[in-house]
């Protein structure tokens, strides 16, 4: 069976509403980016991380719109953040861990809405196209009998 998760947990941006949007900072560990066609799909192999893609370092939000998908660094740190979101009016960050098993994270920051969602995935948005065109996009099978376990958290933590 071809086999793919991804968990879409979404938080208010900002978190408290007497702040602001713009002054969110975002963090994700990745090591690319996965090039989108007019549709949001990947459209190909990850690409290098630029411009506002460049989230290894802290990046404040202001006004750009995310609705993209970055192939993760590989886990070195189990304990550390794979993407993290800080807040300055409430001096808080929203944190995701997650297994190694997610290699792949979707930002999601739309205009015109208060929500910001981080959401690990076990592999690329449209991974099985992907995997078709001989692409790593990161989807696996599963055998008959086989089981897959993996785990994220979210926390909560001051700056």
């Amino acid at each position: 069976m071809p086999f793919g998760f991804g968990a879409h947990p979404y938080f208010h941006a900002p978190l408290d509403p007497r702040g602001s949007r713009e002054a969110l900072t975002l963090q994700i560990d990745a090591s690319a980016r996965w090039p989108l066609d007019a549709r949001l799909i990947p459209s190909g192999p990850p690409v290098p991380l630029d411009g506002k893609y460049d989230l290894r370092i802290a990046r404040t939000l202001d006004a750009e719109i995310y609705d993209d998908a970055f192939r993760m660094k590989p886990v070195t740190d189990a304990s550390a953040p794979r993407a993290r979101m800080v807040d300055p009016s409430v001096n808080a960050a929203i944190e995701v861990r997650a297994d190694p098993a997610f290699g792949d994270f979707v930002l999601f920051a739309p205009a015109g809405n208060a929500v910001v969602a981080i959401e690990p995935y076990t592999c690329a948005p449209d991974a099985f196209n992907l995997s078709a065109r001989g692409i790593d996009s990161g989807a696996r099978e599963l055998a008959p009998g086989d089981t897959f376990e993996a785990g994220f958290e979210i926390r909560l933590s001051a700056p």
